[in-house]
């Protein structure tokens, strides 16, 4: 089926979806898909838009590690300041954002770029960059 759809330029195979499925949540202010695997499946699921309070703790954190992904293979710098515009919130909630960060951490998701920087100028990338 997904060579079919390739064949007549409905889909393409360049591996963008995530990509585009990451933008178009950033911009709703939604959290991160959720993939969903098995012997014979691959479920995504998708969520609508609710308030960053309503968020679980296990989506702001998997919230935050697709977006330092994402923004590390596009060579965006990913700080608090850019997380907080990621979840939609305004600078006054900056230590609601450096808990998700702390969590990301602790979770062994995502890292400092350079620890030898001071806090002011954290950014972060993958664990596995």
């Amino acid at each position: 089926m997904a060579q079919f759809l390739r064949l007549i330029h409905i889909c393409e195979a360049r591996g963008s979806g995530f990509d585009r499925m990451e933008e178009g949540m950033r911009d709703l202010k939604i959290p991160a898909t959720k993939v969903e695997s098995g012997e014979d499946f691959c479920r995504i699921l998708l969520y609508w838009h609710k308030s960053f309070a309503d968020w679980s703790k296990e989506e702001r954190i998997k919230t935050c590690y697709i977006y330092v992904c994402y923004c590390y293979v596009n060579e965006i710098p990913v700080t608090n300041a850019s997380l907080r515009v990621r979840f939609g919130l305004e600078e006054r909630n900056k230590t609601l954002v450096s808990r998700v960060i702390k969590d990301t951490v602790t979770a062994g998701l995502i890292k400092l770029f350079d620890e030898t920087t001071a806090p002011r100028y954290y950014k972060y990338i993958p664990y596995w960059a």
